[in-house]
């Protein structure tokens, strides 16, 4: 008798429907090799003894499998996770598994959690938003010929790896010249101390847009120690130390995390938004709509990039180069109750 504590076994299903194992991985695998009298048997005992066939086990004895490992640097900021969404539910309907793996920000973590994806298989890698520092691990990865590498929310600089990105500079420049042209003169702009690509070029375009209109101050570029503190916690620390010490028109982030943070120092501090200081985001989290005002931000098409990533890390045929390695989405500028036009 099948032990109810444990899930049943192919063997178990072949025993009770009287036939071999080899007969009921036909029967699951829908072959027309397998009489219609046998197919119902096996059929009978596999909902009998509730069985559910261990289609990872199945893939690895296949010549041909494919098994996801996503690596992100934070599980707890809901950008990454509509990312990973995206990605799980493009799996969910190709039934591979998938695996997420948590880095830290830290390139020894991170070497750490590839040993054990390799250890179990993987063999398809997408890396969300994780530091420039690891393009050597990624390269390691694509020395076997079996796996397979993308990027999302990360650039690839040697010209080999798929990555999907948005137009960050531009992003960035169009937000700050939106601030600009509402008529603030006094703007800061606070980013986060991890200067992956992505944040670099959002700090090109602020300082480029800054430049512009001649409104750029080294000291108006201001990061916040998002290393030691939550996101949350360092732009708060951030803007009260702005605060100490003059009285911005304008604010602006490099996330929606940091301006949240940012916000709760102008409360404490007596300022409204937007009627004292304008501000605005990036990323357009979930909350971000939700806070008193609602926070203008950029939207980044995070689940969409999930399921682009799927594609191109999937695709065994494909190949890259940088001609045709690099794809763009479009981001989307949401205006909220965070920005006032002082020019009216």
């Amino acid at each position: 008798m099948n032990d109810k504590t444990k899930p049943a076994t192919i063997k178990e299903v072949a025993q009770l429907a009287g036939v071999a194992p080899s007969t009921v991985s036909l029967v699951l695998n829908n072959s027309n090799k397998v009489r219609e009298g046998t197919r119902q048997k096996v059929l009978q005992a596999v909902k009998k003894l509730n069985y559910v066939p261990n289609n990872f086990a199945v893939s690895l004895r296949q010549s041909h499998y494919i098994c996801l490992g996503a690596l992100v640097p934070d599980l707890y900021n809901p950008f990454y996770l509509e990312i990973i969404k995206g990605l799980r539910e493009q799996c969910n309907m190709a039934g591979y598994p998938i695996y997420v793996a948590e880095t830290k920000n830290s390139l020894e973590e991170e070497k750490k959690q590839i040993s054990y994806l390799r250890s179990i298989k993987v063999n398809s890698y997408v890396f969300i938003g994780t530091g420039d520092d690891d393009e050597d691990l990624a390269q390691n990865l694509l020395a076997n010929p079996n796996n397979r590498v993308c990027y999302a929310d990360k650039y690839d600089s040697t010209g080999t790896i798929p990555h999907v990105v948005i137009d960050n500079y531009r992003a960035a420049f169009d937000a700050m010249e939106c601030l600009i042209h509402h008529g603030c003169d006094n703007i800061y702009y606070i980013t986060q101390k991890v200067m992956s690509t992505p944040v670099v070029k959002r700090m090109d375009g602020v300082i480029d847009a800054m430049k512009k209109h001649g409104l750029y101050q080294e000291n108006k570029i201001v990061i916040a120690n998002d290393v030691l503190l939550g996101k949350l916690e360092s732009g708060y620390y951030a803007m009260n130390s702005i605060l100490a010490q003059d009285r911005p028109t304008g604010m602006m982030a490099s996330s929606d995390y940091l301006a949240i943070g940012m916000k709760r120092a102008l409360s404490e501090h007596g300022l409204k938004i937007p009627d004292d200081i304008s501000m605005i985001g990036f990323d357009n989290i979930d909350i971000s709509r939700f806070t008193v005002p609602s926070l203008t931000t950029v939207n980044q098409p995070r689940e969409q990039m999930g399921a682009l990533a799927f594609s191109l890390v999937t695709d065994r045929d494909a190949i890259f180069t940088p001609a045709n390695n690099c794809f763009v989405l479009r981001h989307d500028f949401i205006i909220r109750e965070s920005v006032q036009n002082r020019n009216a």
